[in-house]
């Protein structure tokens, strides 16, 4: 991390493009030492930063800030962290007094600090035939400050009646790094959609439906499988625990069923959904 005080110790506030070439985070210590309008002073240098690295802020020890007065309710610190897009903000003060007096100000912070990510619908087919391309359609929104910076692919994984992991599917063309940010329920969703002749569609939005190629029926036997949904590596290994319920522990969320059927049969054409879920 590059200090925000560098630029007042002599080296020049080109010190930070340098220290962004090197792939260094920022990071600005001491919000609310002073009372507004001089809480902080340095988001602006955020700007350089946090599309692409992160951005660590710490408070001024919570004590002397709560009884100089410069502390407030406590919002102007969840605003420095919507200004900054934070990654990280450190607790400057014993953590269990700071928990008590600040418990509902750190559930605000908690809903947007980093990165967030919020699936807000899928489609998938009630019925797919072996050796067939199955399609799924998701609509993804960050609902944090903050870019996604470790990345991530979406994966669907089959598994069958005794739990056991039958196939795992993972868009790679997907990157939740790629996920925009803005104000709190107002950034852009984004997601596959599909486009019939008569321009209808399902609800997602921007791309067109992932494409996964099924196994055999040898490989892929005939029969009705658990639908899960998660984000993680290019392989398909989970890495992200997302906001949904039905976790196998794994961070693996269970959309539903699907029927795969005998190679050749015809499949039924009404699609499985899960929409508005925030």
């Amino acid at each position: 991390m590059v200090n925000d005080d560098f630029s007042i110790q002599g080296r020049g506030i080109e010190l930070f493009g340098y220290s962004r070439g090197l792939g260094m985070g920022f990071r600005d210590d001491s919000i609310l030492v002073e009372k507004p309008p001089h809480s902080y002073y340095h988001a602006f240098l955020a700007t350089q930063f946090w599309p692409t690295l992160p951005v660590v802020l710490e408070s001024e020890h919570y004590g002397p800030s709560f009884k100089s007065g410069a502390w407030g309710d406590g919002s102007l610190y969840l605003k420095a962290i919507e200004e900054y897009h934070a990654s990280y903000a450190s607790v400057h003060w014993t953590p269990r007094e700071f928990l008590k007096a600040n418990g509902p100000l750190i559930d605000k912070i908690n809903l947007r600090l980093g990165y967030r990510l919020q699936l807000l619908e899928a489609s998938w087919p009630a019925e797919v035939s072996a050796a067939s391309t199955m399609l799924v359609g998701y609509r993804w929104r960050n609902n944090g400050v903050a870019p996604c910076l470790p990345g991530g692919h979406p994966a669907i994984t089959l598994k069958d009646d005794k739990g056991g992991i039958a196939a795992v599917f993972t868009d790679e063309e997907f990157n939740m790094r790629d996920l925009p940010v803005a104000e709190p329920d107002k950034a852009e969703a984004i997601g596959r959609e599909l486009k019939t002749a008569a321009g209808q569609r399902f609800p997602q939005s921007a791309r067109a439906l992932a494409q996964f190629g099924l196994p055999p029926a040898n490989i892929l036997k005939p029969g009705d499988y658990s639908v899960y949904i998660s984000v993680g590596t290019r392989t398909g290994t989970p890495q992200i625990a997302l906001p949904l319920k039905d976790d196998d522990g794994q961070h693996r969320y269970k959309l539903g069923d699907v029927r795969v059927l005998a190679a050749g049969a015809i499949p039924a054409a009404t699609p499985q959904s899960t929409a508005d879920w925030w």
